[in-house]
């Protein structure tokens, strides 16, 4: 399998925006404090699909955590459009945060935002591309409009790992 990994900080919420439509806008803003030293490091391996359907597996600091892989098919799902290769690969996913899980945090917001760096990263391989310079997903076309907690996330230190 190969693999690439991003960090990405997570943030919290001042104001919090209430409710999404279309592709994951926001139905009012918000605004929230940017944590650069509680990140998010997830690593996306991928290999050629075996078999009629997509495999993923979700591991969470080692721990393998089925529950998590609904949000994830939900999020390729919604961007396979942009992204077809999604649909040929089978993925295992590990994520790690330097920051407790459930702690008020908005770790699936840098959880997600890694992985949306690393899909990047991916596309750009297959596009010829030997690396990517993203100051922020807002330059990755899924930044902008799939997860917008993404974005809250990547104000601050987003790095390939």
């Amino acid at each position: 399998m190969k693999s690439v990994s991003w960090s990405c900080p997570s943030n919290i919420a001042i104001v919090k925006y209430w409710g999404k439509y279309g592709r994951q806008l926001p139905r009012n803003t918000s605004i929230s404090f940017t944590l650069n030293n509680a990140l998010s490091t997830t690593k996306l391996a991928y290999r050629p699909k075996e078999g009629q359907l997509g495999q993923i597996k979700f591991f969470l600091d080692g721990v393998e955590k089925p529950g998590f892989i609904p949000k994830i098919e939900k999020f390729f799902k919604g961007i396979t459009a942009d992204m077809p290769f999604i649909a040929d690969y089978d993925f295992e996913i590990e994520s790690h945060n330097t920051f407790p899980h459930s702690s008020g945090i908005a770790s699936s917001a840098s959880g997600m935002g890694a992985l949306a760096m690393c899909l990047c990263d991916i596309e750009s391989g297959f596009m010829g591309g030997t690396d990517i310079d993203i100051q922020g997903p807002q330059n990755c076309k899924i930044g902008q409009w799939q997860c917008l907690s993404i974005c809250f996330s990547s104000n601050g230190t987003v790095g390939k790992t």
